[in-house]
């Protein structure tokens, strides 16, 4: 079967789905019709990560209207994709305001994280490294006591340099963290 074909009948049987949701009400979907497909909801903030098992959802409010996409990556164009409108009710602004909070705490979090690593960075007292620093540079520093394959992990491009006591991680050629292993 040709990826035309198999992409052709995904497109179909998206199609049908919602023409079933639809006529199963007789008209458009409600929006807690869609809350009522949500499996998985974030711990904290209670906001909608998944609905129907794996795919995403999002949620775009404009003036006094909400649009819902709901779909599932493919790494071929998506003909997966279900888009809604709605008009705004409490239920889409409750669910906005919790899509919203995840977001600012998403962002908090990451800062703090890099802080943490600015700070372990900072306290590293052998050799005088910095965040920033390049990781020739540093491997050129502290080939004394660290060792390197020289291969790049699989983690975002990383390199990891690594001694008895501590390793130093670099992302895409750039030193990030340092991580005493005594601590783990």
């Amino acid at each position: 079967m040709t990826l035309e074909k198999k992409n052709m009948k995904t497109l179909i049987s998206c199609a049908l789905l919602v023409f079933a949701c639809a006529s199963a009400h007789g008209e458009e979907p409600e929006f807690k019709d869609i809350l009522s497909r949500v499996t998985h909801r974030d711990p904290i903030t209670n906001a909608i990560l998944k609905v129907n098992r794996k795919r995403r959802f999002k949620l775009e409010v404009e003036g006094d209207q909400a649009r819902v996409l709901i779909w599932k990556h493919m790494k071929v164009s998506d003909p997966n994709q279900e888009a809604y409108a709605f008009p705004l009710s409490d239920l889409v602004r409750q669910e906005h305001a919790r899509i919203q909070f995840q977001e600012e705490l998403k962002n908090l979090i990451n800062r703090c994280e890099d802080s943490e690593k600015q700070y372990r960075i900072s306290q590293y007292e052998k050799y005088p490294v910095r965040a920033g620093m390049s990781y020739a540079e540093a491997a050129k520093l502290l080939k004394d006591e660290f060792k390197s394959d020289g291969q790049l992990r699989a983690e975002k491009g990383a390199y990891r340099l690594e001694s008895d006591t501590h390793s130093i991680i670099f992302r895409h050629g750039i030193l990030v963290d340092i991580i005493n292993n005594e601590d783990l």
